[in-house]
């Protein structure tokens, strides 16, 4: 593809971008802002820089597009476009370049105020492989026993690669009560001090592939990650840097433990469906060949027998936590991040009962194995 048409479809994704956060600011702010120009620039420290004055441009650095996810673009972009709005709307703020006026405007654009310089971009910091750094803990409020618990729970996982599926099964429940005992002790401490900063920021990931609209059998996998690994699923709409064309990716929204814990959860579900499919008896796997339908029946039938395994291991109170403690906090966050967040409803009536039962039962045998991410600590990017 010619480098002058990508990034033609680069500049219109944040043209496209600029107009979308622009909707979140107050009705008699928005006339008094101009788009500005939009650089994308081989040469450059930071990820991302807004020059003022006559020029007017907000320049992004070409690699992080290439490296990174878009939700990692978005949050620089916002970022800069927040230096944007505090020089042309508040010229008479005299303040650091990060200055409390800064962080205002970072606030309504659901912004983070720490998305430059040599701090990590958001995909680095949700997906860190242990304790992130000095300078990140800092500016991101990172909870120490919260990076200590990932580690443990890495550790645990990394014990279900045993080829017995009872020892495969009980290291994911003890992990899961692990996950809630923390969830629990936080909430304890939380009512004990309501004027400390506990570190459990949210934050907001997109996962899997792009699609022109999302599936039955992704809804209903979404909905799974929301009623048991304390996160909220949202369908978002994000630029194909392919086509140029709007698309549709899930999102997830939660604290990094919680995240990471359902990111990997998806992607063993993900691979589930590819190999169950081919386990299946011969005329049964020539039925969901070519046949979307019957191959949806199928996985739906498969993440229904994991949502029934997971209720199972679920009775206790204690591991209700993981989903409950944080519920209040996580709404509230949505709010802020999704201020024009819809909900629509859909149903689907015929279905083949035999291919649905035959997934419900490898759903039931379904194992979750080693990591809590890829060895790399990497997401799969929206442009790869």
């Amino acid at each position: 593809m010619p480098v002058y048409h990508y990034d033609t479809i680069l500049v219109r994704a944040l043209r496209a971008e600029w107009d979308f956060a622009l909707e979140r600011l107050p009705l008699e702010t928005r006339g008094r802002l101009k788009p500005p120009l939009f650089e994308i620039r081989d040469e450059m420290r930071p990820w991302g820089m807004w020059q003022g004055g006559l020029k007017r441009v907000i320049s992004l650095k070409r690699s992080l597009f290439i490296r990174h996810p878009w939700y990692a673009v978005r949050d620089v972009f916002r970022h800069e476009m927040a230096h944007q709005i505090k020089e042309e709307l508040h010229p008479e703020m005299q303040e650091a370049d990060h200055g409390p006026c800064f962080r205002q405007m970072c606030h309504l654009l659901g912004a983070r105020p720490e998305a430059s310089g040599d701090f990590p971009l958001l995909d680095q910091l949700v997906y860190a492989d242990g304790d992130l750094s000095d300078t990140a803990a800092q500016a991101e409020g990172a909870h120490g026993e919260e990076a200590r618990l990932t580690v443990r729970l890495r550790k645990l996982l990394s014990l279900s690669g045993s080829p017995n599926p009872h020892e495969a099964e009980a290291a994911l429940l003890k992990a899961r009560e692990l996950a809630a005992k923390y969830a629990l002790d936080l909430e304890e401490a939380r009512k004990g001090d309501t004027t400390s900063d506990d570190g459990e920021r949210h934050y907001t990931v997109s996962i899997g592939e792009c699609h022109a609209r999302l599936s039955l059998e992704e809804a209903a996998l979404a909905n799974l990650l929301q009623d048991f690994f304390g996160v909220m699923a949202i369908r978002e709409y994000v630029p194909d840097l392919e086509t140029g064309k709007p698309s549709h990716i899930l999102t997830l929204s939660g604290t990094r433990r919680n995240l990471q814990l359902a990111t990997y959860v998806h992607d063993c579900i993900q691979t589930a469906f590819r190999r169950a499919q081919y386990d299946l008896p011969p005329l049964m796997l020539a039925r969901t060949l070519g046949n979307k339908r019957a191959l949806m029946d199928f996985r739906l039938g498969l993440l229904e027998g994991f949502r029934a395994k997971l209720r199972e291991q679920n009775q206790r109170p204690e591991m209700r936590a993981l989903v409950l403690a944080d519920k209040t906090r996580l709404k509230e966050y949505l709010a802020w991040r999704f201020p024009h967040l819809r909900t629509h409803h859909s149903s689907r009536q015929q279905i083949d009962r035999e291919l649905r039962a035959a997934g419900n039962t490898a759903g039931r045998g379904l194992d979750i194995r080693p990591a809590l991410q890829k060895a790399n600590g990497g997401r799969k990017r929206l442009h790869e």
